[in-house]
């Protein structure tokens, strides 16, 4: 997996207060700015070449590296069969995000949309339900049409079929809104929504 080229950092997560304190370290930036021209370097090279203590080398590599600042993909072993690691920068930017909203209230406007989508699928079930109740998908007014069909001469069937839609759409008008079923529907999905909302706020 290719490494990521940026630093990602909140200014309410630990590692932006540890950031702040490795940048504002004098030997720490005197340790980056000798890591820039060089491909790499163990704390043996930087201790010698910066004629700084390997203990305080060693502590302010440490530091840049939790940090993140530096890496150490590479090493090699001395004589005696230590692992010697080689610091190198990591080229990466540093990117301070804005301060996260965590409160239920950012939370639930997050789930808007989906709350919109909810009540017009509530609307789509509840005029669905009333063409059914009121035989638009294959009930009695529509058993009455094909009965005048089959009876009828086809002009008759024809000004059969024109009055009965009228009729079916009146029926429907008139029945009370909202029918539970759509209630029952909205409100599943509002409960799943606020489920959700609500989870994702305390997982936080």
């Amino acid at each position: 997996m290719a490494e990521e080229s940026f630093m990602l950092l909140s200014l309410k997560e630990q590692e932006s207060k540890r950031l702040a304190q490795v940048i504002g370290n004098e030997t720490c930036r005197a340790i980056l700015d000798y890591l820039t021209g060089k491909e790499y370097a163990t704390e043996t090279q930087v201790a010698e070449e910066m004629d700084i203590p390997l203990s305080t080398v060693h502590y302010n590599l440490r530091a840049l590296r939790q940090s993140g600042l530096i890496v150490a993909d590479e090493y090699h072993y001395s004589g005696k069969g230590k692992e010697v690691p080689h610091y190198k920068l990591a080229k990466k930017y540093i990117i301070i995000a804005p301060r996260e909203e965590n409160s239920l209230k950012d939370k639930l406007r997050r789930f808007l949309p989906l709350t919109t989508v909810a009540i017009g699928l509530a609307a789509v079930v509840e005029f669905g339900s009333r063409l059914l109740r009121n035989g638009w998908l294959g009930t009695r007014d529509a058993g009455t049409v094909e009965a005048l069909k089959t009876t009828t001469a086809p002009e008759t069937a024809r000004m059969a079929t024109q009055e009965a839609v009228p009729v079916v759409l009146q029926e429907v008008s008139r029945q009370p809104f909202p029918s539970p079923l759509a209630l029952w529907f909205l409100a599943g999905a509002l409960c799943i929504i606020l489920t959700l909302a609500v989870w994702e706020w305390v997982r936080k």
